[in-house]
């Protein structure tokens, strides 16, 4: 078995917006409904009355602060920020829901 670096980062497989994530109570298994490939708009604000971030990834084996943001392609302005902190733990996976 190969050896991890102490200090790899996280290794994210999965990572997409969508209007909901539904949450399976038991088995915590998770449904995206309505996956966007691309949001468009006419001008902004824009207001969009659920938005959900779903992320998945491995290879957690120390801390870190992580920070997602949505930037508007055209002129690179931030448009949301979330920010949060992974632990290790003894998963193999981790799934992130925002």
């Amino acid at each position: 078995m190969t050896k991890k670096p102490r200090h790899a980062l996280p290794v994210i497989h999965v990572m997409l917006v969508c209007e909901r994530v539904i949450v399976e109570q038991g088995s915590n298994k998770k449904t995206l409904v309505g996956i966007f490939a691309r949001i468009t708009y006419k001008k902004l604000p824009l207001i969009w009355p659920e938005l959900w971030l779903y992320v998945n990834l491995s290879d957690v084996v120390r801390r870190h602060s992580i920070k997602t943001e949505l930037v508007c392609l055209e002129d690179n302005r931030q448009l949301l920020e979330v920010k949060g902190i992974l632990e290790p733990k003894k998963l193999l996976n981790w799934e992130l829901v925002w």
